[in-house]
């Protein structure tokens, strides 16, 4: 399906529909915490930890942990 991208953001080419998102990991976290104020390490759990949770696979993943 032709699409076009303008200011991050996939749309078909007449401009009459969304066609996704283009947005990266990075732009979320930064547009989350920016928008919230949550504590950046939250954030940084909710495209992270929490996904991984949901889908069960925290056990089998590893994780960026002290120590």
């Amino acid at each position: 399906l032709p699409t076009i991208v303008e200011d991050g953001v996939a749309k078909l080419p007449d401009r009459t529909a969304f066609a996704g998102s283009v947005a990266t990991s990075d732009r979320l976290v930064r547009t989350m915490w920016k928008m919230t104020q949550a504590p950046l390490h939250e954030v940084v759990k909710m495209i992270t930890l929490n996904p991984a949770k949901l889908l069960k696979l925290d056990k089998d993943k590893g994780s960026v942990a002290q120590g």
